[in-house]
């Protein structure tokens, strides 16, 4: 009993170390940075950075967190080497330069080549920095992990300053990235040590790394393709309002990779079977928490946004409820993936993914075509609700295998 009380104990303490560390950053970001953004550039000009900044999310963020799982994975196995995910980052880097010239090039966003370059150093150092907090994930350094953010934030106020004398977008974030990459580069051990020193698990790596970065392009596709969706089916101006008005939904959304990291990493320690009636029990509570989290998601927002987007407070307010829950049940469904990972196949995840694509494909892409911004948050509500109900069915089905192979014990 008292070995479970602890448990419980270092699951909560991890998990806030975690969620506050990763929640001031994004505060930092999305209720500093961003609104002097929308202040400068206006409704058209901050729509077209949501629009850059969703691609760097898109293709930085996939490959930063896919490489990180995959080091996670491979240390459960055996010591792994920094020069194998080094090189993999720097061949990254070079592919981010063709993606940000075809970025330029198609998109209606008026770049040059200064914008060009600096739109790619952002891209790669986020790419660094997601991958970077492994240092503390593999050493279950909860408390690192919150600090890491910390300079993170601290660079991000610094960025404003050069933000204000330049009015270069870009580098309001570039100080923040890069002082979280030189922390663990001259602090930690899981880049500068052995450098570019290669083993034979490179080639390991390298395939581990392209299956997981194929799942994670998939999730964030879909997670960020808002904007996309938006930018070129509605207007630059529809991406600004629907980010305003989803705005507290998104930063409890980006919640979930902190907190699936410790609950992916507590779970695995439980060796009970997942039966139809913990299922039951679990969805029961994630849609409670699903109607507390949007309650105060919706007031927070009416009191908040008013001050921060004053000007465009009036056209937001009438899609608060929809685009907070739409984000919210995203949230909720990723925890609800990371659990039922514990007992069921790891090809399920993309499968409940493939499936997720295929509804937003044919839900919010018309809706968006035929219909306004209100039709759009609506599809974006239904479609996040259908992937918890493919995560609850799946979870039924693998309760029933999971009570069987305990049995079989």
């Amino acid at each position: 009993m008292k070995n479970k009380l602890l448990s419980y104990k270092n699951f909560i303490n991890d998990s806030l170390w975690s969620m506050a560390g990763l929640l001031l950053m994004n505060v930092v970001a999305q209720f500093a940075v961003y609104p002097i953004w929308a202040k400068v550039f206006g409704d058209e000009g901050y729509g077209n950075i949501l629009y850059l900044i969703s691609i760097i999310n898109i293709v930085a963020v996939s490959g930063g967190c896919a490489l990180n799982l995959s080091r996670m994975v491979a240390s459960s196995k055996s010591t792994t080497k920094n020069g194998n995910y080094n090189i993999i980052l720097l061949c990254t880097n070079i592919v981010c330069i063709p993606v940000c010239i075809i970025v330029s090039l198609v998109s209606s966003v008026d770049m040059n080549v200064y914008d060009i370059i600096l739109f790619w150093i952002l891209m790669c150092l986020t790419l660094w920095r997601y991958y970077s907090d492994v240092e503390y994930r593999l050493s279950l350094n909860y408390k690192g992990y919150f600090f890491y953010y910390l300079w993170i934030s601290l660079g991000y106020g610094f960025g404003l300053l050069l933000f204000h004398i330049t009015k270069i977008w870009q580098l309001a974030l570039i100080p923040g990235e890069l002082l979280g990459i030189l922390i663990v580069f001259f602090k930690g051990t899981t880049i500068r040590q052995g450098f570019l020193k290669l083993d034979k698990q490179l080639s390991v790596c390298v395939k581990s790394f392209l299956y997981l970065i194929s799942a994670q392009l998939l999730s964030n596709l879909i997670f960020n393709s808002d904007r996309i969706v938006l930018k070129f089916l509605v207007s630059a101006s529809a991406v600004s309002i629907y980010f305003i008005a989803s705005l507290f939904g998104k930063t409890v959304s980006l919640l979930t990779m902190p907190l699936n990291s410790v609950v992916i990493g507590h779970i695995s320690k439980y060796k009970g079977a997942f039966t139809k009636k913990t299922v039951l029990k679990l969805l029961v509570l994630l849609l409670f928490s699903v109607f507390i989290i949007g309650i105060a998601c919706t007031v927070a927002s009416f009191i908040v946004l008013r001050f921060l987007y004053p000007d465009e407070f009036d056209t937001v307010k009438h899609y608060l409820f929809i685009a907070n829950l739409g984000q919210i049940f995203y949230f909720i469904s990723g925890i609800f993936t990371t659990i039922i990972l514990r007992f069921a196949e790891e090809k399920c995840q993309l499968y409940i993914n493939i499936m997720y694509g295929i509804t937003f494909v044919a839900l919010v892409i018309p809706m968006s075509i035929w219909g306004n911004l209100y039709t759009f948050s609506l599809a974006i509500l239904i479609t996040n609700i259908l992937r918890f109900a493919y995560a609850a069915g799946f979870a039924f089905y693998y309760a029933e295998s999971s009570l069987k192979e305990v049995q079989d014990d």
